[in-house]
């Protein structure tokens, strides 16, 4: 089924749709390279609300020298079971198969799609969305991952984590993903910040302001809608956004060993530049607390009800106490 997929989606997915009017216009994100100023340069765009690429500022991880490729297709942790996206929707289409399978189709494919670029284009354009595993929320299968790196990390305190650990809500994941692999155009869950560490492969991150939202964004009968600069895009799918070439995008490149800040409410395209393996993990911090706060307590109140209700339930006769473990597990992963 992988194979199929990788056949449909074709070749020379690295290059983002942005439109040209657009593509003038960018310039790079803030960078540092002296680390014995992270601490301070990160609490002032924390501040400013800005994102800031950190050049080799995971680089001393264990993570950045322990998660190869082979890694993650090694025994006890290959064959954890993981749900590879097959559309751009955070609930939309999805794959269950070993992490090691997956990784291994990425080698398969290459032949593939180098066989594609002399066919004819007809195909190729059927899918652009290559299988992408996004946002696994690797403790549930593989806690033991939490060992090859800070979190937080000293330069991105996070209020989150000083709370009770029932209290965190599951903000940490992994992504991997082939060449070409892409998030679209999006704002992060709950308004919240978010730090991002590159360890294999290069990705490229496209901000925009939150300023710019009248010119890439907007919201029609409940549905939410972003300017669309994947790989396929082109005048037709900008069309909808009649000012979008008024905004004003950054560009930042992650190189293995990175560290990006990723601001609060700003806009912001990913795409793999190469197969990648990276770590993020959203927060909160005293400049965007009380915005979190209110989606945060909801939150709670959700899984508050959950359990309560998990407690009242009758307990199913035939099942026994394997069958309300089930249930209360798969109640806690719907809150």
């Amino acid at each position: 089924w992988l194979m199929s997929l990788w056949t449909r989606a074709g070749t020379n997915l690295t290059t983002m749709g942005l439109p040209e009017c657009l593509k003038e216009k960018m310039v790079p994100c803030d960078t540092i390279t002296d680390l014995s100023k992270i601490d301070a340069k990160c609490r002032e765009y924390m501040a400013r609300n800005k994102p800031l690429l950190i050049k080799g500022g995971a680089s001393d991880w264990q993570a950045a020298k322990k998660w190869t490729f082979d890694f993650f297709k090694s025994d006890g942790i290959g064959s954890a079971m993981v749900d590879v996206s097959l559309d751009t929707k955070e609930s939309g289409q999805k794959k269950r198969v070993s992490l090691r399978e997956y990784i291994e189709s990425f080698d398969r494919s290459a032949s593939d799609q180098t066989a594609n670029q002399a066919a004819d284009d007809k195909t190729a354009t059927e899918s652009r969305f290559l299988p992408y595993l996004r946002a696994w929320h690797f403790p549930d299968d593989c806690e033991q991952l939490l060992e090859y790196f800070p979190n937080p990390p000293s330069c991105f305190p996070d209020k989150f984590k000083k709370m009770a650990k029932e209290l965190q809500p599951p903000f940490t994941w992994i992504f991997i993903g082939p060449d070409g692999a892409y998030s679209p155009l999006h704002r992060d869950i709950w308004f919240t910040c978010a730090w991002m560490a590159q360890f294999q492969g290069r990705k490229r991150f496209i901000f925009f302001p939150p300023s710019d939202l009248p010119h890439i964004y907007k919201k029609e009968g409940g549905c939410e809608s972003y300017l669309d600069i994947s790989p396929s895009a082109g005048p037709a799918e900008w069309g909808g956004f009649p000012s979008h070439a008024a905004a004003s995008p950054l560009e930042a490149l992650l190189d293995p060993g990175d560290l990006l800040y990723i601001p609060s409410r700003w806009p912001h395209y990913v795409e793999g530049l190469s197969a990648s393996v990276s770590l993020t993990s959203n927060f909160a911090h005293t400049a965007n607390f009380k915005r979190v706060l209110v989606p945060y307590t909801r939150w709670l109140e959700r899984r508050r009800l959950v359990r309560a209700l998990m407690h009242v339930l009758p307990r199913p006769g035939a099942a026994g106490e394997e069958g309300e473990e089930e249930a209360e597990g798969e109640a806690e992963g719907e809150a």
